[in-house]
C-alpha cells in the first residue's frame, strides 16, 4: 500500500524568514551604499530591496515546499524534491534502523514535526522528513512496515 506524504505549508513562517534574510543581506549592502547615497533616495530603495527580496523569496520556497513528497510503499521511502532542480531520494524499508521524531519551539507553535529515519549505512540521518502534519500516521506507517521486513519469516 503507498501513501504519500506532503508537508504543511506555513505561509506566515516562510515570509517572517525571508523578511529576516532581506534584513541582513541588505543591511550589509547598505554599508557599500552609504558612502554614495545619503539621502531619501538610499532609504527608500533599502525598503524596496527589502520587501522585493521577501517577495520572490517566498514565492520560491512555497513552490519548493509544494513540489516535496514523501512516498512510503512496501519496500521503500521516496524523496522527491525540486522546484527548480530535482532530487529523488530512495530509502529501502529493511535497512531502517531507527525512527525519531522531533519538534522545535517554532514546530510546536503551528503543530508541525520532523520524522527522522537512520539506516545501517550512515553516521547520520538517512532522511528527514519535514513540515509534517500527520506524523503520527507516517510514523506509524513507516514502524509497522519496519517491523514487517525485520520479522524472522521475512529474513529466511
Amino acid at each position: 500500500m503507498t501513501q504519500i506524504y506532503r508537508p504543511k505549508i506555513i505561509l506566515p513562517l516562510l515570509i517572517l524568514s525571508n523578511f529576516l534574510s532581506a534584513i541582513c543581506y541588505t543591511v550589509l549592502l547598505s554599508f557599500l551604499w552609504f558612502m554614495l547615497l545619503d539621502n531619501i533616495y538610499f532609504y527608500i530603495s533599502i525598503i524596496w530591496i527589502i520587501l522585493l527580496w521577501t517577495f520572490i523569496w517566498t514565492l520560491i520556497n512555497k513552490n519548493a515546499l509544494k513540489s516535496l513528497e514523501y512516498t512510503i510503499n512496501d519496500e521503500t521511502i521516496e524523496y522527491i524534491d525540486g522546484f527548480l532542480n530535482k532530487r529523488h531520494k530512495t530509502v529501502r524499508i529493511n535497512r531502517i534502523t531507527d525512527i525519531s521524531l522531533e519538534q522545535t519551539i517554532f514546530d510546536r507553535f503551528f503543530d508541525i514535526w520532523t520524522i527522522r529515519i537512520n539506516t545501517a549505512w550512515s553516521n547520520n540521518y538517512e532522511l528527514s522528513m519535514d513540515f509534517i502534519d500527520n506524523y503520527n500516521d507516517a510514523h506509524k506507517h513507516i514502524e509497522k512496515l519496519v517491523q514487517k521486513t525485520n520479522t524472522p519469516s521475512t529474513l529466511i
